[in-house]
């Protein structure tokens, strides 16, 4: 009679080995595949708000208000604005890196939307937006926003330091004529001029 032939315990340990290397190697690569594909849906988002803020102006010769992450907020309601009475977007877009998935739209606190601040030309001498996400380490890097743009402190995100790195998402839209802020440590100051990107 034939004895059949298995692994021995030392093939088996180096194909458990062989997997383990190959899973060390991999598992980081789809993690920062994630998170690229996460700041690529941010921009996306982020064009569709500044889009829709960009035809509310026209009709209304203002942009809405600023919105607040709690998106029932009384006053910082700018994406509600942009849904009634005429849709200029469809839907709340979600901000994928808010630090809390499980929160609804529906909830009574903070929501998963972006930020967005929004200088109105009828109360100050600019008539702007910037439309903040959270970012990949999911944490606000902003501070106040509610001073922008005539002060503020902002910090970007840099994939060059990192895919999971300091700083906000950020995308500007609209122009205005007074005002001091610093993005990444740096005094940013326009007089007269736009800030779209």
């Amino acid at each position: 009679m034939k004895s059949k032939r298995a692994f021995t315990l030392i093939e088996l340990l180096i194909v458990v080995a062989i997997i383990a290397i190959l899973a060390a190697i991999a598992v980081p690569n789809f993690l920062d595949a994630q998170v690229r594909s996460k700041v690529s849906r941010v921009k996306n988002d982020m064009r569709t708000i500044a889009m829709a803020y960009e035809a509310y102006r026209i009709d209304w010769n203002s942009y809405p208000n600023d919105q607040d992450n709690y998106i029932y907020h009384a006053t910082q309601n700018g994406l509600r604005q942009c849904t009634t009475p005429v849709a200029y977007i469809t839907s709340f877009p979600r901000d994928p890196f808010f630090s809390n998935p499980s929160v609804s739209l529906t909830d009574d606190r903070a929501a998963p939307c972006y930020e967005i601040a929004s200088a109105r030309a009828w109360a100050e001498p600019y008539d702007c937006y910037c439309i903040i996400s959270m970012g990949p380490n999911m944490t606000d890097d902003t501070g106040s926003n509610d001073g922008w743009p005539a002060q503020g402190n902002f910090r970007g995100y840099d994939p060059t330091n990192g895919t999971v790195s300091y700083g906000d998402i950020y995308r500007f839209g609209g122009q205005y004529l007074v005002g001091t802020w610093n993005y990444n440590g740096l005094p940013w100051q326009r007089w007269g001029g736009s800030i779209g990107n």
